[in-house]
């Protein structure tokens, strides 16, 4: 039978009866309080795991943070490397960042094809520039741009141009070919007869990437056009993020070059001596050692740590209350717009409610004789 909620004492003036209601009453207040306490259990939990969520959230941007940071000191060594300059390989590295904030290309995607060209014996600033053509030319896939930039490093290394390098551009999205007879009125016949006698020249290749990306030309700003789709623009937030979040944590990303990973380096060093030369014992003295140094090292730098933390809330603190009168302005446009779209459909949804009400209506009478039947 369903539990209504009540409590029902028997009134019988016996034993069984008196018995039978305080057993009612004991089992309802026992469900009761398990009921509240499993409530409170659940609600503390909640706050637990959201705790935890949020700690875990910001260690995880913390390490994608490092990890972009760690990526940007690779590329700029293998620049500093390819150009003999450190300080051309960071001004690279700047370009890079502005391009790949404003397009749908990542910067390890632009930074791969640049120092693709580059070993094919480009310069830098030459890379950098062939790279833009070929990202308009691939409309904004790192695949095809990656291919084309390829099969160009390879005819501009031989200094001729091969049918198998031309197929190749032709299969990721771009016939120079076509572009050259568009241009110059020469047949594709004309052309396919010059390849095979090599008599096609690199430079005219080039020149047909160059029209083709150059105003009137057929991808023309193609890369900004793609960066204003939905994926161009999850792309440029994705990159624009990264770069964010490699800012907040350069602090972190130097300690951890400078100082965390030595240490470690060096402590496993110590650790691998002392187990060589004096076996358990030795291990478990010199690892008694270094964990003293650590938490000796935690103990100096925790009133730092605390400091840096206190200027971060202090900035974030000064950063909303000077951006206050944006943020309230752009709430109250945004209130204004969604009442203002509301008020804009409203008459439509009532027209649609009064028709779809009616038809229902009609139904209903035509379909009563069946019904009361």
């Amino acid at each position: 039978m369903a539990n209504d909620g009540t409590v029902k004492i028997g009134t019988e003036l016996d034993k069984s009866g008196l018995s039978k209601g305080l057993s009612g009453l004991g089992g309802f207040a026992k469900k009761g309080f398990s009921v509240i306490g499993s409530a409170a259990a659940g609600a503390a939990k909640i706050a637990t795991g959201a705790i935890a969520a949020v700690g875990t959230s910001l260690a995880g941007l913390g390490a994608a943070g490092v990890k972009y940071n760690a990526s940007i000191q690779q590329y700029e060594t293998s620049f500093e490397v390819m150009t003999g300059s450190a300080e051309k390989a960071a001004q690279v590295i700047d370009e890079l960042k502005k391009v790949g904030a404003a397009t749908p290309f990542e910067l390890p995607e632009l930074a791969d094809t640049t120092q693709l060209l580059m070993n094919y014996g480009f310069t830098a600033d030459e890379a950098m520039d062939k790279m833009m053509m070929l990202g308009d030319i691939s409309q904004g896939s790192a695949d095809k741009m990656s291919r084309i930039a390829m099969a160009y490093g390879q005819m501009s290394s031989a200094g001729k141009v091969s049918l198998e390098d031309v197929k190749q551009m032709i299969e990721a999205g771009f016939n120079p070919l076509q572009e050259i007879s568009e241009s110059t009125g020469e047949s594709m016949d004309s052309l396919y007869d010059r390849i095979s006698k090599g008599t096609i020249s690199v430079d005219e290749i080039t020149a047909s990437m160059q029209r083709a990306t150059s105003e009137g030309g057929k991808y023309y700003k193609s890369m900004e056009k793609q960066s204003q789709t939905i994926n161009g623009m999850i792309s440029t937030l994705k990159d624009n993020a990264q770069q964010l979040l490699g800012e907040v944590v350069q602090p972190i990303t130097e300690s951890v070059g400078s100082t965390l990973l030595p240490a470690a380096i060096d402590a496993v060093e110590q650790l691998t001596e002392a187990f060589k030369t004096g076996g358990t014992e030795g291990l478990i003295g010199a690892g008694s050692k270094i964990i003293s140094n650590l938490l000796l090292g935690i103990a100096k730098s925790l009133p730092n740590l605390i400091t840096a933390a206190a200027d971060v809330i202090q900035s974030i603190t000064e950063n909303l209350t000077g951006n206050l009168p944006q943020i309230m302005s752009s709430g109250e446009q945004i209130l204004e717009a969604l009442v203002s779209g509301i008020l804009s459909v409203a008459g439509s949804l009532a027209e649609l409610a009064f028709h779809i009400i009616s038809e229902l209506a009609s139904h209903l009478i035509q379909s009563a004789p069946e019904l009361l039947n």
